[in-house]
């Protein structure tokens, strides 16, 4: 990813500087201060071939931008000791990296973007009906927006990894840890 990246390099140099003691996430932005090499692949996916590749022997990319390159080899998906292998009919750019393997050795769940809306252009009551709607059961459950992950041919927005997959209401302290992230309060 790159340095200014919330799932790519926020979230996981936060976990690396508190577990390794560090000063900062500063200190892994440089070879030779914690890393002996940092590369960034630019996107989720260009970090995962990366690591694939063997130009990288650590990586840190979201799985909802390389699931549909990789097949689950054992484990249980998402979970750690979870082994990954890229397709072998997988598409550019993991086409170099075809039957290539990786094993997850720690997951950071992210907070997902919000869905918002303008306050100031919308009604209170039109804003309640709009929040009510996204987190009712009727599009928990509609297939064409959380699909059935299993099914290889469903097209939606979201995955449906559980019955408790659905929108929730949120205020702007949800988004509170990502920005103390980066040191803000």
């Amino acid at each position: 990813m790159s340095a200014t990246s919330t799932s790519g390099f926020k979230v996981p140099s936060s976990a690396i500087v508190s577990e390794f003691g560090l000063n900062s996430s500063d200190e892994l932005l440089e070879a030779g201060a914690f890393f002996s090499e940092v590369l960034f692949g630019n996107s989720h996916q260009g970090s995962a071939v990366n690591l694939l590749s063997g130009d990288a022997d650590v990586a840190a990319f979201d799985d909802v931008d390389v699931d549909m390159y990789l097949d689950l080899v054992s484990g249980e998906a998402n979970t750690v000791g979870a082994v990954y292998k890229a397709k072998d009919n997988a598409e550019a750019p993991f086409d170099t990296v075809r039957g290539k393997e990786f094993v997850i050795i720690a997951i950071t769940p992210v907070l997902n973007s919000p869905i918002c809306f303008n306050e100031g252009a919308i009604s209170a009551d039109d804003r309640t009906k709009i929040v009510d709607y996204f987190c009712s059961d009727k599009v928990a459950n509609d297939p064409q927006i959380f699909v059935d992950p299993d099914d290889e041919n469903a097209k939606g927005i979201f995955e449906k990894d559980s019955e408790k997959t659905c929108f929730v209401k949120t205020d702007d302290a949800w988004y509170d840890p990502i920005r103390k992230l980066g040191g803000a309060a």
